[in-house]
């Protein structure tokens, strides 16, 4: 009988130790996870923040390269040339982006620089 008390409360503070055990781990887990819950949010509202700065950014750069295009389309011949040879010593529209206008300056200036650089490696002889 004795040695049974003494099982049966051994058995008890066992379970005892491992509820207060669990218990403690339970709490520590919900605080880590209510923790987690916020970093969370926060990480992801800082990704959003950061989608819509690219996406704001990508949207004026591309209406701003239109503007410039539009600009120079408005106008007569001569001005749209003027402003179309403007906007290429500003650096607009460069690349697949550039603005097909009447303008010729830049491409004489282009090929004058081809057929120095073809003289050059020709040794003085022009095509």
């Amino acid at each position: 009988m004795k040695q049974r008390k003494k099982e049966e409360e051994e058995v008890e503070e066992e379970e005892e130790e491992e509820k207060e055990k669990t218990r403690s781990l339970e709490e520590k887990y919900k605080k880590r996870e209510g923790e987690g819950k916020k970093e969370k949010w926060r990480r992801e509202e800082g990704k959003r923040k950061k989608g819509r700065k690219k996406e704001r950014k990508e949207e004026k750069q591309r209406r701003g390269g239109w503007r410039q295009i539009l600009k120079i389309m408005r106008g007569t011949e001569s001005e749209r040339e003027e402003n179309g040879k403007q906007a290429i010593r500003n650096g607009k529209g460069k690349g697949n982006n550039r603005p097909r206008c009447c303008w010729t300056e830049s491409l004489e200036g282009h090929s004058e620089r081809q057929r120095r650089q073809q003289k050059a490696r020709q040794g003085g002889k022009v095509n």
